[in-house]
């Protein structure tokens, strides 16, 4: 690994990675994975400093010369009205984050990275944005797809 993740901190449960560990897809997912990582490093960077006025979504769009992106098709801004509007789903989405961010110590993430597709597993990675605050981004979840309408 060339880079470091200076900017990402995991706030998640390690168990969940775990759980992927164990499928045959976990090697194929962790590749996928440190690339999103990688891409939210060079996003978050690139915020921090100034030089990147979008999203995440839109860095992956169209990333600057010379940036680290991953396919904009893997890259979910938000979740779909009829995640967010139920509590279930919603909550199921609440991940934590410092105090600094929420008194509550969660936030809801929306936001997430499509790691891979198999079965009922389909791995996602959510996260928080806070660049503009603490110049990081929060990792609440990386694991198998949670639960939606479908």
């Amino acid at each position: 690994m060339d880079y470091e993740l200076t900017r990402i901190e995991f706030t998640g449960n390690r168990q969940h990675l775990l759980h992927l560990d164990r499928s045959s897809g976990s090697s194929s997912w962790a590749r996928s994975s440190q690339r999103a990582l990688r891409a939210l490093q060079s996003y978050a960077d690139a915020k921090v400093t100034k030089d990147f006025a979008g999203n995440f979504k839109m860095w992956c769009e169209t990333p600057p010369p010379g940036a680290y992106a991953i396919p904009a098709g893997k890259v979910a801004r938000d979740e779909s009205e009829s995640v967010r509007n139920n509590a279930r789903r919603s909550r199921e989405r609440k991940f934590a984050v410092p105090l600094e961010l929420s008194q509550s110590g969660y936030v809801f993430m929306g936001a997430h990275i499509r790691i891979g597709t198999s079965g009922k597993i389909s791995p996602r990675l959510y996260f928080h944005d806070a660049t503009a605050r603490t110049s990081k981004i929060f990792i609440g979840y990386i694991g198998p797809h949670l639960i939606t309408r479908r």
